[in-house]
């Protein structure tokens, strides 16, 4: 990751040890991870098309495994296929993919997925904005804050339960 982090702004170098952690890895986690990296890379150099196929993969291999964080690792890569079908103008493909994502992990309380859960929402609305869909992005807006609230809520309730 980071050589991916760095200012180089080509991430070619990224994109190469991606290329050989996918060539590498052992298990379906290990290589579930290197295809993240791979999808990743190719996003940030605008390979929008390879990002998503990376990720499809990734969350193809990751739906075979019953750890828990492969759930974290689907949604990771559902979130970033939804970023990348919108670098694309392809608005609807990516609010189905957010609905994917929420369908799937909508009523998981640990924090990482309800992460990516206000991401989706966040993502669904600003698509249904380039679709001049006003009605529809508020309401993806106002889901994202309802739940960004609940879990303010919930950190504030058990902050105060553990100082008890």
């Amino acid at each position: 990751w980071k050589v991916m982090q760095e200012p180089n702004k080509d991430y070619s170098a990224g994109l190469i040890f991606a290329n050989r952690a996918v060539d590498a890895a052992s298990g379906a986690d290990e290589l579930g991870r290197a295809l993240h990296a791979r999808g990743y890379a190719h996003y940030l150099r605008g390979e929008y098309v390879e990002s998503i196929a990376s990720f499809q993969e990734q969350i193809d291999i990751l739906a075979g495994v019953s750890t828990g964080d492969a759930g974290e690792g689907i949604a990771n890569a559902l979130v970033r296929n939804a970023l990348s079908l919108y670098g694309l103008d392809r608005y609807e493909e990516a609010i189905t993919v957010c609905d994917e994502l929420i369908n799937r992990y909508g009523n998981n309380d640990t924090e990482p997925l309800r992460g990516k859960i206000g991401r989706a929402l966040l993502i669904k609305g600003i698509a249904f904005g380039e679709l001049t869909n006003r009605d529809e992005a508020i309401t993806a807006y106002d889901e994202q804050q309802r739940r960004s609230a609940l879990r303010t809520c919930s950190k504030s309730v058990a902050l105060q339960g553990a100082r008890v």
